[in-house]
């Protein structure tokens, strides 16, 4: 073992943990191999990690509005260190919604909110987003017969689901629902008290 090499060790001993990853730039034989690399051209590209999309979502909240800024700031910083935890603003509510890959791991982001940053939040209730497409065309009928203020009312509603195809024939998850209004509808004589 060289002189170089006991010094690295000593060195990696007390700083050193599991998980780090080591590298050093003393050893003068690294220069010339990345001059080679440089050299043929070789394009060596990280691998990287790509997270899987999240299955569960729910809102969170501080207790006060004031914490709101603070909320903002601890999510962002959790985010930066587990690159499965999602966050988004709703644009309706604007509520923070929560998107993760389980409750466990929505606990405990409540629980690293808690005691790293001293924030007491409240969590809505969990929801799970479900990934399911239809295989084939679908078309379900509801027909309502009535009587609202001495008049016979009729109210059909017809609701169909059919797959989207892409070009290699493969059927593409929804994530939306699109409602889609027919020329035969007259809502215009129903009012909210009849309903």
């Amino acid at each position: 073992m060289t002189t170089f090499q006991r010094k690295c060790a000593l060195t990696i001993k007390h700083f050193a943990s599991s998980g780090d990853i080591l590298v050093s730039n003393k050893r003068p034989d690294l220069d010339t191999f990345l001059h080679d690399l440089k050299q043929k051209n070789i394009f060596l590209p990280d691998p990287g990690l790509e997270a899987p999309t999240p299955v569960f979502f729910c809102t969170v909240e501080t207790y006060s509005e004031s914490g709101q800024k603070q909320l903002d700031f601890a999510l962002k910083n959790i985010k930066r260190e587990d690159p499965s935890l999602r966050v988004r603003i709703d644009d309706q509510t604007g509520q923070t919604i929560l998107l993760g890959m389980g409750e466990l791991h929505i606990d405990i982001i409540r629980d690293r909110l808690k005691r790293e940053y001293g924030l007491e939040t409240y969590l809505g209730p969990l929801n799970v987003n479900y990934r399911e497409s239809p295989r084939k065309n679908v078309q379900q009928t509801i027909v309502w017969n009535s009587h609202i203020n001495e008049r016979h009312a009729t109210i059909s509603i017809t609701l169909s689901i059919e797959p989207i195809v892409a070009d290699d024939k493969k059927i593409i998850p929804f994530s939306q629902i699109r409602i889609i209004r027919t020329e035969e509808q007259n809502f215009e004589h129903l009012r909210q008290e009849h309903i």
